[in-house]
Formats: C-alpha cells, sequence, structure tokens
C-alpha cells in the first residue's frame, strides 16, 4: 500500500512543481520540497514512537488511532490539493472548458477558477 501511495504521489508532484516554478528555479523548488518531505516522515515517525506505548498492542487501539490518523492525512492532503492551480487542463477541467464555450458559441471561456468550482 505505501509503495503504491508513494508510487502516485510521485507521478503527480512533478506537474504540481512545474505549476509552482518561476523563474526556472523548478530545481529550488523540488529540493525545498524533498526537505519539508523528509522533515514531515521525521516528524511522523517521532510521533508514532512516542504514541505506541499509549496504544499498546492491542488491535482494539491500534486499528481505530490508524483510521483516525489515515482520515486527518487524506482531509490534510485534500485541502492542500484544493489551494493548488495547476497551469494545465486535466481531461474533466478539458471538457468544462470546452462544453461551456461551445454552449456559449464561442464567446465565453471560463478562468481556472471558475473551472475548479465546477470540478468540485
Amino acid at each position: 500500500g505505501k509503495n503504491i501511495s508513494w508510487l502516485a504521489a510521485s507521478a503527480t508532484r512533478a506537474s504540481v512543481h512545474v505549476s509552482f516554478a518561476q523563474r526556472s528555479n523548478l530545481s529550488d523548488l523540488t529540493g525545498k520540497a524533498g526537505s519539508q518531505g523528509v522533515l514531515c516522515s521525521l516528524l511522523g515517525t517521532t510521533l508514532g514512537v512516542s504514541l505506541s506505548p499509549l496504544l499498546g498492542t492491542s488491535p482494539y487501539t491500534i486499528i481505530p488511532a490508524l483510521a483516525v490518523f489515515s482520515a486527518v492525512h487524506l482531509f490534510c492532503m485534500h485541502k492542500a490539493l484544493q489551494s493548488v492551480a495547476l497551469n494545465t487542463l486535466n481531461t474533466q477541467a478539458l471538457d468544462i472548458v470546452t462544453a461551456r464555450y461551445i454552449a456559449s458559441g464561442g464567446r465565453e471561456v471560463l478562468s481556472r477558477e471558475a473551472v475548479g468550482k465546477e470540478e468540485e
């Protein structure tokens, strides 16, 4: 499971970094993002080691804790990705833009913000 998550994150990370890059600073941005990832991983490991004596070894305490931490992680990732404005169109966004353009007779092209709201 963890390897699949890492692979999916790696596949999308490049496009997110390119959307943030300005003045050809993609390498700086990628390096800083890697450093943040290492720091967050270290903090998560520290939190896990700190909580493990409190949770014990019972599946009745470990499984609910896993569910709570997984839900918090997914929520935080969702909120973080909502704030990223990519300069490219995915298939769903392209469909929305094209449909609105055709429906308006070529008079209306949606902004990125409007497309983002319709994607939700």
